[in-house]
């Protein structure tokens, strides 16, 4: 197995917008609207049922004051009249209950349709996020097979891995020793070089396994590989 790249994370919310509908907000308003008296929506509803009922009120006035006309009876008349608009004005009411019975059923398909909507998208997020996670354990997983193939194949007896000559330093996993504890796994560089190396810390070695670690003459630290992973 060779060295590779780190996984490149795949960002949820990049996710979340690919799967983003317009409409679902649009439809989220609209059942929300469509249930409120005081919302536009239902104002207009409310005033187009007035405006009709107004309409029917003066039709059949003109209708009753006709048929009565010539009978100098307009004290009748007025009472038809009076009658008809009780009678009008009291049918708006039924008309409107009944119209906000049926937006409530409308409404609660609209917030279905979104609800199964988000849904998806926030599996689609969820599922994203969980590749990461897995991305990342597969990689940590092929660094460290790494660092035991460099061991396995005869690697130097002794590794500087004194934490001050190196930088960018990336915790990317653990990595079980000789003792049976785990020491961290860095990605990182060497100071003044670019190349990547995956490897341990000769401080976190000392402190779970003094025995492994040595002090150089040039006041580095170093990690004896054969009594790290117990080749010995």
């Amino acid at each position: 197995m060779g060295w590779f790249s780190a996984p490149k994370k795949i960002n949820p919310e990049t996710v979340g917008n690919y799967m983003q509908n317009p409409a679902s907000e649009w439809m989220r308003e609209h059942a929300k609207n469509m249930i409120d008296m005081d919302s536009p929506l239902m104002q207009a509803m409310q005033q187009n049922l007035d405006a009709k009922a107004n309409d029917t009120m003066w039709q059949s006035n003109i209708i009753n004051r006709r048929n009565n006309a010539g009978s100098n009876q307009s004290g009748i008349v007025d009472a038809n009249a009076n009658q008809n608009m009780m009678s009008i004005a009291n049918s708006v009411a039924p008309q409107m209950r009944q119209m906000l019975q049926n937006n409530i059923q409308q409404s609660g398909v609209l917030m279905g349709n979104v609800a199964s909507h988000d849904a998806a998208k926030g599996d689609a997020m969820a599922s994203a996020y969980g590749q990461n996670i897995t991305n990342q354990n597969n990689y940590n997983s092929a660094m460290a097979g790494n660092v035991m193939q460099v061991v396995g194949a005869g690697a130097q007896l002794a590794m500087m891995c004194d934490k001050r000559m190196k930088e960018n330093i990336k915790k990317v996993g653990k990595i079980k020793i000789a003792n049976g504890k785990t020491v961290p796994l860095y990605n990182f560089n060497y100071k003044g070089r670019k190349n990547k190396k995956t490897n341990v810390m000769a401080q976190d070695v000392e402190k779970v396994f003094p025995e492994a670690v040595f002090t150089g003459k040039n006041g580095l630290k170093y990690v004896e590989t054969k009594k790290l992973y117990g080749l010995t």
